[in-house]
């Protein structure tokens, strides 16, 4: 176990915090997601992997909770029932990754995680069984340490903020990228990716794919896609509007420049679902806003006919590009070798009987197949039960807007949680639905509990407020400002 600078300045860091509020210290583990390409820890023992920034947060989060002695016992309780279906899953998952491998050795040949570049292998016991467990487990954790956080009084001002910023980040480290490549010198970023992943920067038509500090264009994309959902709900419900409107402009046009297959589909099917629901439930949306999504439709149809009149070279050009992310992706080399991943999830899943041969045994492509063909049916029927859980399908606070505040975030969060999904289907390697997925199904989760007088007592005896700390009884003044 050697740890990194990255490590070294987690630590500095947390370490510092853990003197403060626990909300601050799952302000540092959101931050540390943006660092997707970087490792804090390597550990040569278990085939050169590497331990994320983000997971070391969530451990000195889990100590900092441990030490927190005046976190009232309702607020754990609360986390742990309502993150219940997802802990289940990432305990089954944990557990049966040292036994369902052992189980039905080498009755498949399945493309490793680690070494998809040897091509296929007997199904065997291997390192990455270990590490898959390890990050699942921290992903249930994760899930259960938001909802624990989220429900302080004081968590969603400061957590809402966060937010912003990492959007604007995200934003930031793509332009860089982007304006790197345009000098060659695009290689200065890979101080941001010292992890032991594959890290591809790729051109597509002479075209460079953005990345930013992610390991790959796609990575970037998807990660992209669910901070321009969390802005553009927030700007719908009118929370920090003017903040989180042009956070999700800006977020989308770097999506629409980043040629991401995965990224444009998401994009799309967000846009659908928010069409649907503006067309067909009532209060989904204020007029003024829905509007001004007609009004931003229009004016990108304007752009596109515009190129293809004045200047029609680059409108071919535009058009061959489309066409290879969108079309021509599917039959190229590498969209041939996704689709024999997600197969693998089947495959496995018949030859286990609907068992799973266990996560990290195999690549996939999709998150859902990595599910069904790691855990079988007892994972998958736990993971969706959760997903449903947190969606809340039924409850009115889903779909519209002018709700109570707390729920209206619970809202917020949960519709970034499907749209998370819908980018893991499209390109998930295995069955950890991952960091990001689990905080917002926590915080989506904690803010849609009523509060109870007793709960916001607990919370004021906690901790010492301090001057300028928002409440939230002031968050529509506040927070809630704008339209």
């Amino acid at each position: 176990m050697t740890p990194t600078a990255y490590g070294v300045l987690v630590i500095l860091i947390g370490g510092f915090l853990m003197a403060r509020s626990i909300v601050w210290m799952l302000v540092l583990f959101l931050v540390a997601t943006l660092f997707g390409g970087a490792s804090a820890v390597d550990l040569p023992l278990l085939g050169g992997a590497s331990i994320q920034p983000s997971l070391l947060v969530l451990v000195l989060l889990g100590v900092r909770l441990m030490l927190a002695k005046a976190v009232p016992g309702r607020f754990v309780g609360v986390a742990f029932r309502e993150n219940a279906l997802l802990v289940g899953y990432c305990l089954y998952a944990a557990v049966t990754a040292f036994i369902l491998p052992r189980i039905f050795f080498d009755r498949i040949a399945v493309i490793p995680m680690a070494t998809a570049y040897l091509g296929e292998q007997p199904l065997n016991f291997t390192s990455q069984n270990i590490t898959s467990a390890f990050y699942l487990v921290g992903t249930g954790f994760a899930a259960v340490a938001a909802s624990i956080v989220a429900q302080d009084e004081r968590s969603p001002p400061i957590i809402i903020g966060t937010l912003i910023f990492m959007t604007w980040a995200h934003i930031l480290f793509g332009l860089a990228d982007l304006g790197l490549s345009m000098i060659h010198q695009e290689k200065l970023l890979m101080v941001f990716k010292n992890g032991h992943y594959a890290m591809l920067d790729q051109t597509m038509n002479s075209v460079h794919r953005i990345g930013g500090i992610m390991p790959e264009p796609s990575s970037y994309a998807n990660y992209g896609c669910v901070m321009l959902v969390v802005m553009t709900e927030l700007w719908v419900r009118g929370i920090a509007a003017k903040a989180t409107g042009l956070a999700a402009l800006a977020m989308l046009s770097l999506i629409i420049l980043s040629t991401s297959s995965s990224g444009y589909v998401t994009v799309a099917a967000y846009g659908l679902i928010m069409f649907m629901r503006i067309l067909f439930i009532r209060g989904a949306i204020s007029a003024s806003k829905a509007a001004t999504f007609g009004l931003l439709a229009l004016a990108g149809a304007a752009v596109v006919v515009g190129v293809i009149l004045f200047d029609p070279k680059a409108g071919e050009g535009v058009g061959d590009l489309l066409n290879q992310v969108l079309f021509a992706k599917a039959k190229s080399e590498s969209g041939v070798e996704r689709a024999k991943w997600a197969r693998q999830g089947f495959d496995a899943f018949a030859v286990s009987g609907g068992f799973g041969v266990g996560v990290g045994s195999f690549r996939s492509s999709s998150l859902f197949t990595a599910i069904l063909g790691s855990v079988g049916v007892i994972g998958i029927s736990l993971f969706l039960g959760y997903i449903l859980q947190v969606m809340k399908p039924l409850r009115p606070s889903t779909y519209r807007v002018g709700i109570a505040a707390p729920r209206s975030l619970g809202a917020a969060a949960a519709w970034a949680v499907l749209v998370s999904l819908l980018s893991a289907a499209l390109q998930s390697p295995s069955s950890d639905p991952g960091a990001m997925f689990a905080i917002l199904c926590g915080l989506s989760l904690a803010w849609s509990v009523p509060a109870t007088p007793s709960a916001a007592s607990a919370t004021r005896r906690a901790e010492p407020r301090t001057v300028g700390q928002l409440q939230l009884r002031r968050e529509r003044g506040v927070i809630l400002g704008g339209k």
